[in-house]
């Protein structure tokens, strides 16, 4: 019934808003009637999500530009590096919706989606940070979020050549399906695409207060 759901996805936002969550994420099948009367309701479309699965494998043709390319554990200096990450592998119309702001990128990290404790690297080149990798290693399905800027298939493959938890396990990743190159590469290590996604935003149009950090929240659906 699309008045049940256009009323919970009411609650739903009038509930964070009351909590301080600055934007709620809704995360459906790309067709299903939960996308189009979450945007009835409000909520813009951020973008196209490809679900990918299966066992990953090492490269055993790795790019050689990988050879240049530095992985480490992130740390908390990193931040302000990963957002500029995320500002340039992100396209503008998808950041318009979701975040354009270090703050509202911080309410906006999903950390369930890896786990509540993910490990995270990071991929330099000449101290620039190209690449990072959110992945979970303990449980018995790894969930991981591989973000790269445009041309940086090599960090790409470097990052997931180093998490070693990762390697001839049962994997599982949500790609923007515009992101070809990421997409050729995990096509590669033995991953195939399954379902799409639309991921949708819903901002609170209560003003937050300094006090008070920004966070998000994710609805799931099983439509």
């Amino acid at each position: 019934d699309t008045s049940v759901l256009a009323d919970l996805l009411r609650q739903a936002t009038a509930a964070a808003a009351n909590v301080g969550v600055s934007h709620v994420l809704l995360r459906t099948r790309w067709d299903s009637p939960a996308a189009r009367e979450a945007q009835r309701a409000g909520f813009r479309f951020a973008h196209l999500e490809r679900l990918w699965t299966g066992t990953l494998d090492l490269d055993a043709d790795a790019d050689g530009t990988a050879a240049k390319v530095v992985v480490r554990e992130a740390c908390g200096a990193d931040e302000m590096a990963l957002f500029q990450l995320y500002n340039r592998a992100t396209p503008v119309e998808t950041r318009a919706v979701l975040a354009m702001t270090l703050e509202e990128y911080r309410a906006l990290r999903e950390r369930r989606w890896a786990g509540r404790h993910p490990s995270v690297l990071v991929a330099t080149v000449e101290d620039r940070v190209t690449g990072s990798l959110r992945y979970n290693g303990g449980a018995k399905l790894r969930q991981f979020d591989l973000v790269v800027e445009p041309g940086s298939a090599g960090a790409a493959g470097a990052l997931l050549d180093a998490a070693t938890a990762l390697h001839a396990a049962a994997a599982v990743t949500l790609v923007d399906a515009s992101a070809g190159a990421v997409e050729s590469l995990l096509r590669r290590r033995g991953l195939e695409p399954s379902e799409e996604y639309a991921l949708l935003c819903q901002r609170s149009m209560r003003p937050l207060t300094e006090t008070a950090p920004a966070r998000s929240a994710v609805l799931p659906t099983g439509g």
